[in-house]
C-alpha cells in the first residue's frame, strides 16, 4: 500500500510532536533527502550534499548520492 504525501506528513508531524529528534525523507525521484526538525522546519539536502546525524548519532555522515548508489 503506498502513501499519500498527506499520509506521511501526518506521520512526520506525529513523530516529531511524539518527541523525534529529526526525521529523514528521502525522495527517489528527485533524488534529494528532507530533514524535518520540528513540524515546520525542515532542509532539502541534494545529491552533492552530505548528511549527518547530529545531535542523535554523533559523527555519522553520509552523502545524500550514496543513499542512491
Amino acid at each position: 500500500m503506498l502513501n499519500t504525501i498527506l499520509d506521511v506528513e501526518e506521520k512526520i508531524h506525529d513523530w516529531l510532536t511524539a518527541g523525534v529528534t529529526f526525521v529523514w525523507l528521502i525522495n527517489p525521484r528527485r533524488k534529494t533527502v528532507t530533514v524535518f526538525s520540528e513540524p515546520l522546519k525542515f532542509n532539502i539536502f541534494y545529491i552533492d550534499d552530505e548528511l549527518n546525524g547530529s545531535p542523535v548519532i554523533s559523527g555519522f555522515k553520509c552523502k545524500v548520492s550514496e543513499i542512491f548508489i
